[in-house]
């Protein structure tokens, strides 16, 4: 038997291994490559045809790499690809969806039936957790350092 190992061989990334007697019956899709040998498909990737295992460090780096960046195999290291502008943007933009989605989730949809049921302090408490999801875009650090309110 053979062991085998697919790759994506754009990114490094183990799709998964195998084996079998011939390795001319392992079907690859496009961006795929084949090599023998036995490697983690959770830790480890492929570097010019060779398995190199991931410390936790660049495991954790690799497996949580931002928007403006891409993992760059041979430095084994997130690298940035487009302006600090573009990032900002980005995260202004998903920070203010995640509040928008709270308010519509959370707030907007509690009923007047639910809303009248409520005390007068469990009432102030939802109009004090909408203003706060409100002021998030005033907030010091955003949209990068963001204190979420917690829900009532």
């Amino acid at each position: 038997m053979i062991n085998y190992i697919v790759y994506n061989n754009i990114t490094g990334a183990i799709e998964h291994c195998g084996n079998c007697e011939s390795t001319t019956h392992v079907h690859l899709k496009q961006d795929e490559s084949l090599i023998c040998g036995i490697a983690d498909t959770n830790n480890d990737y492929i570097i010019d045809g060779a398995v190199l295992h991931l410390s936790n460090a660049e495991k954790a780096e690799k497996d949580n790499i931002r928007y403006g960046y891409v993992w760059d195999k041979h430095s084994r290291t997130s690298k940035k690809i487009v302006s600090d502008k573009e990032i900002n943007d980005y995260n202004i933009v998903t920070t203010r969806r995640k509040r928008d989605s709270l308010l519509t989730s959370d707030v907007d949809s509690i009923s007047s039936v639910r809303w009248n049921s409520m005390s007068t302090e469990q009432q102030n408490a939802w109009v004090v957790y909408r203003q706060l999801l409100l002021d998030i875009p005033q907030q010091e650090g955003f949209p990068d350092s963001i204190i979420w309110p917690i829900k009532p």
